[in-house]
């Protein structure tokens, strides 16, 4: 354990404002699509930062002080992206059936800063767009999908169902013969319970007209990490706890094997003693 903490160190790699804020390390990939009926796709990413919530710039200049790699600094907090074009493929599932994959293996790596009080509350949320286009160029939008980022440190996969949204059969047609698809006008609110209205006042989002379909799944992988000074207190206080705990164990095991040394002996000794006697006793 202190050969571990003396390799890591306890201090944060990014300094806080505050004691009372924290640093949030969300590093993931998104893995692929599943299901969608389309032979090639891209997805179109955007993660949705909740208020109060704000990237660590300044690490960010730190690093380009340090020269490096430009390719890597501006993939740091990027929060918007597209991946590239993956053609699916079939494969068979632990069932036997088959199922259409598209593999991406896109990453994204975004480093916040936010009060303490604030972690109980919205993480950021992921918001996705799946589009597909054949060989004639024909655009199509094939699902909408999103989900909120897991509030427990740790590993996580996550599957993401998507839907799209379905209008008349000469929409559809047109479709399928031009390409484009119904749209929705503002990419964030399909994360959304309320719109401001026309007097900036928060107004609950009706979708109760819209009509939709289910659509495929993709598939997530994230990695959350959270530092704070609680946490380091705890960890520290823990750390001191065990350390003692074993030190209490081993003294205890050392005073039963010199208590069994000494039983021992005595015993030993007094065997000697009485068989001495007793072989005395019998050659007189």
């Amino acid at each position: 354990m202190d050969f571990q903490q003396n390799i890591v160190g306890q201090d944060f790699l990014t300094k806080t404002k505050s004691p009372e804020y924290a640093c949030v390390s969300i590093i993931g990939d998104i893995v692929e699509a599943i299901n969608f009926d389309a032979s090639q796709m891209f997805i179109q990413w955007e993660i949705q930062i909740p208020d109060r919530w704000q990237l660590d710039i300044e690490e960010l200049v730190e690093l380009e002080q340090q020269s490096f790699d430009l390719v890597q600094l501006e993939e740091w907090n990027r929060i918007k992206s597209i991946t590239q074009t993956s053609k699916a493929s079939s494969q068979k599932t632990q069932d036997g059936q088959l199922q259409s994959v598209a593999h991406f293996c896109f990453p994204f790596d975004l480093q916040m800063q936010v009060h303490q009080d604030d972690l109980n509350s919205k993480f950021p949320i992921l918001l996705l767009q799946v589009n597909s286009f054949d060989s004639w160029d024909r655009n199509r939008i094939e699902g909408y999908g999103f989900v909120e980022i897991p509030h427990d440190p740790g590993y996580h996969e996550l599957r993401v169902k998507t839907y799209k949204p379905h209008d008349d059969i000469y929409t559809r047609i047109y479709e399928f013969f031009l390409g484009g698809a119904i749209k929705v006008k503002d990419f964030p609110s399909i994360a959304s319970s309320y719109y401001l209205n026309n007097n900036n006042q928060k107004t609950v989002l009706n979708r109760f007209n819209v009509n939709t379909e289910s659509s495929g799944d993709i598939i997530i992988r994230v990695n959350v990490s959270i530092q704070k000074e609680q946490y380091k207190k705890e960890s520290i206080d823990k750390h001191e706890t065990k350390m003692k705990e074993e030190m209490k164990e081993k003294l205890r095991e050392k005073r039963e094997i010199n208590g069994t040394n000494t039983l021992g002996t005595t015993l030993f000794k007094g065997s000697m003693g009485f068989i001495n006697r007793y072989q005395q006793t019998g050659l007189q």
